[in-house]
């Protein structure tokens, strides 16, 4: 923990603390003392959050930018406002991945909120420990699973990506120009 002079500075350092946190969450192996029917379940809930966090502030330095273009439902599309367009970072080179928009605003709604504002998630969505190599959201018609190690992994390429870019996505950003803005 520094103190920083710029926003890209300070990112060059908050998002790679995040993605720690989200790593040891994701590692980290409950055992008997969590009083859980079955031993080996990792802090989910808080490793999902930070993720979801660390995708939304991706997708805000991106807002507004005409030179930055995602596939979004076959259409070429940009992150023209917040809420859940800042999570079509997801289908970005970022993270490499081909959601439909229905898909990334029920990921927004069920998980990212719900987690971020009220520690819960909706009815029959779950978080699961699946295989490191597979898809990180599990679709079905009903709901979208999230599995948290495949999502620490495209996190990671996530962050590391755009860390090789921070110096020129993030000055003159509007999410920085808001940034530098408040006044709190």
């Amino acid at each position: 923990m520094a103190l920083h002079k710029t926003i890209t500075s300070l990112l060059k350092e908050s998002l790679p603390e995040f993605l720690q946190a989200a790593e040891y969450c994701i590692e980290f192996s409950k055992g008997k003392e969590w009083g859980l029917a079955q031993e080996g379940g990792c802090l989910g809930y808080p490793g999902a959050a930070i993720m979801f966090s660390i995708a939304d502030s991706l997708g805000s330095y991106h807002q507004g930018r005409a030179d930055f273009i995602v596939h979004v439902d076959g259409n070429s599309t940009s992150i023209r406002t917040g809420g859940y367009h800042h999570l079509f970072i997801f289908n970005s080179e970022y993270y490499g991945l081909d959601l439909s928009e229905r898909t990334i605003k029920k990921l927004y709604d069920n998980y990212r909120c719900l987690l971020l504002h009220n520690s819960a998630l909706a009815k029959n969505h779950f978080l699961v420990r699946g295989k490191p190599n597979g898809h990180p959201f599990l679709i079905d018609d009903l709901r979208v699973q999230v599995n948290v190690v495949a999502f620490l992994r495209v996190t990671k390429n996530a962050v590391g990506a755009f860390l090789t870019k921070v110096d020129q996505v993030v000055p003159g950003s509007k999410r920085e120009q808001r940034i530098l803005a408040h006044k709190r």
